[in-house]
């Protein structure tokens, strides 16, 4: 029998599906039938866990924090003094990014 996802796996599972979409076509024509395809799973399952709406915000959330650590990564990576004095003035950023990074 196979185990149930729980409601935050799931979610994640579908801005994941979602996020996919949107590299690939742009956030404004993914649609909630290609998001179900993407993930196997149903459109009433996403509805039940999001809102339209409220999924794509949450998708072009991550697509920018994914750029940023991205971005970030790079700059410590050729020892960018500049990125290093930013990350560390935001302690936010800091725990954030350089958690990601450096564990």
């Amino acid at each position: 029998m196979t185990q149930r996802m729980t409601p935050d796996d799931r979610k994640e599972q579908i801005i994941v599906a979602a996020l996919k979409l949107a590299k690939k076509h742009g956030y404004a024509s993914i649609t909630r039938e290609q998001i179900a395809e993407e993930a196997g799973i149903s459109k009433a399952l996403i509805t039940r866990y999001f809102d339209f709406a409220e999924l794509i915000d949450a998708v072009i959330a991550r697509g920018i924090a994914e750029r940023n650590v991205k971005l970030v990564s790079e700059a410590l990576a050729h020892g960018n003094k500049a990125a290093r004095r930013a990350v560390g003035r935001d302690n936010h950023l800091k725990s954030g990014v350089m958690g990601h990074l450096f564990p």
